[in-house]
């Protein structure tokens, strides 16, 4: 289950890194949906992946924004693939 969250939030964190957010940018939580939605997130692969990337330090969450750290971005840049 924990490698379905992490794959969740990696997923969440290359689309935000995909359309140009870097480190230190803050997101709206309407985008943030409107994008998981676009790309064929469900509600639950969002929540679960937007609590690990919090969890993990790769997202702080506010109210109504996220912001992406530099640990998040770098995770992306490790290689990640999904868990088979």
């Amino acid at each position: 289950m924990n490698h379905q969250r992490r794959d969740n939030a990696m997923r969440l964190i290359a689309l935000f890194v995909s359309t140009g957010v870097h480190a230190g940018a803050t997101m709206e939580n309407a985008w943030v949906l409107n994008l998981a939605m676009e790309k064929g997130l469900d509600d639950q692969e969002l929540l679960s992946g937007l609590d690990y990337a919090a969890e993990q330090d790769w997202l702080i969450v506010g109210r109504n924004v996220l912001l992406l750290t530099e640990a998040g971005k770098a995770a992306t840049a490790s290689g990640w693939t999904a868990a088979a």
